[in-house]
């Protein structure tokens, strides 16, 4: 059991929060399945490389940037791969959920944007810029969502350290 709370587990002052975003990787997983392919397969790798940079973003060390880091440039690949944009909410809510100083978060904001933005123009200019008003409309919701989730997720953390203290 202590494997699992120290190697697997989420830390606990996150509450079930973290697991509940872990449900969204079952469409990437159900995009590469059977991973018969070499695609397939280096999906399903970029996946776990993923699972585990969120995860370790989760805990306090000296390498939490590296994770972080890592999960942004990994959530960048797949939305050019495999179109899986929504995997940049982890990212958000992993440092927007971490106690940090202002500029430190205002790094990771800035190098998170940048994982919205290579992708988007790199699909965009893939696919020629056709894209329908309903499309545009909905590329709009979902980047304002990924833009405010930083500030949403540090909110609600900033809410429950005040109700736990």
């Amino acid at each position: 059991m202590n494997f699992f709370k120290r190697y697997i587990a989420m830390p606990p002052q996150y509450g079930l929060f973290p697991y509940v975003w872990l449900i969204f990787l079952l469409f990437p997983i159900g995009y590469a399945f059977p991973y018969q392919t070499v695609k397939q397969q280096a999906i399903m790798g970029l996946i776990l490389i993923f699972l585990v940079a969120y995860r370790n973003g989760y805990v306090a060390s000296r390498y939490r940037a590296f994770w972080i880091i890592l999960q942004m440039v990994t959530s960048a690949i797949l939305a050019v791969i495999i179109q899986a944009f929504y995997l940049n909410i982890y990212t958000a809510w992993v440092f927007g959920s971490i106690p940090m100083r202002r500029r430190s978060f205002w790094r990771y904001y800035y190098a998170y944007l940048l994982s919205l933005i290579i992708p988007a123009v790199t699909l965009y200019w893939y696919y020629g810029g056709h894209m329908g008003r309903d499309d545009l409309i909905g590329l709009m919701v979902y980047g304002l969502f990924c833009i405010f989730s930083p500030f949403a997720a540090s909110s609600i953390q900033r809410f429950n350290r005040k109700i736990a203290n």
